[in-house]
């Protein structure tokens, strides 16, 4: 008579009742004791939920100020390499800049425009040219007209808009004078005024410098508010 043995099966791990399915069959010893603490790293189901997104609007508006912040610093920065450069361009080309008052040089130049004038020698200038000058008999107010006729430093002039030359003849002296190379239209006004230009100019810094200081320490307050308590 054949008898047969049997043995005992291993039994199946028992998973917990809170625990079932969650950390794999792998996270479980023989007895159902689960040896895993961290059931994302083993459930290949698992998929790790991205971090909420901040609040709409706010973050818009945070946005939007740094971006505002940005083009207000471009341009004060665009600004200062400008008028660098204007102050090098004037500096180097000799340049002198003149308030028009009068029409006599309409259309060329009007009144309130600015006449960029530069220093040449006498003796490169030709008819056509537009000079400033002091005339014979007036040396206290400076004409700006043109060149009609030049013989041996003696010149005629005449303005643009006047029908007959001026009624003098004046003579070139010196080595150097005056031609006019540019004109900026609409920008005389500023010269007569200044003073309140410069002191507006000097309220509208004196205020950003402010706001820059004000969103400093509104900044630090912000980050210490933020910040445990120990």
């Amino acid at each position: 008579m054949t008898q047969t043995l049997a043995f005992p099966l291993d039994p199946e791990p028992v998973l917990p009742a809170t625990d079932s399915g969650v950390h794999g069959p792998g996270c479980y010893d023989a007895d159902g004791k689960l040896r895993c603490g961290w059931p994302e790293r083993h459930e290949e189901s698992f998929t790790e939920r991205a971090p909420s997104p901040p609040d709409q609007p706010v973050a818009a508006a945070r946005s939007k100020r740094e971006i505002l912040d940005r083009l207000l610093t471009s341009l004060i920065v665009a600004l200062g390499v400008v008028a660098v450069g204007v102050g090098i361009l004037v500096f180097v080309a000799n340049l002198h800049f003149q308030t028009v008052t009068s029409g006599s040089m309409r259309p060329t130049v009007s009144p309130g425009d600015v006449a960029v004038t530069q220093a040449v020698p006498v003796a490169s200038l030709r008819v056509g040219d537009v000079i400033v000058f002091f005339p014979p008999g007036n040396g206290t107010e400076p004409v700006m007209h043109r060149i009609v006729s030049l013989n041996n430093g003696v010149i005629t002039t005449r303005g643009d808009a006047n029908n007959v030359d001026d009624p003098w003849q004046a003579t070139l002296s010196g080595t150097t004078a005056y031609r006019m190379v540019a004109v900026v239209p609409f920008i005389g006004w500023l010269t007569e005024l200044q003073r309140p230009a410069l002191v507006v100019a000097g309220l509208l810094v004196g205020l950003m410098i402010l706001l820059e200081l004000r969103k400093g320490v509104r900044g630090r307050t912000t980050k210490a508010r933020s910040e445990p308590q120990p």
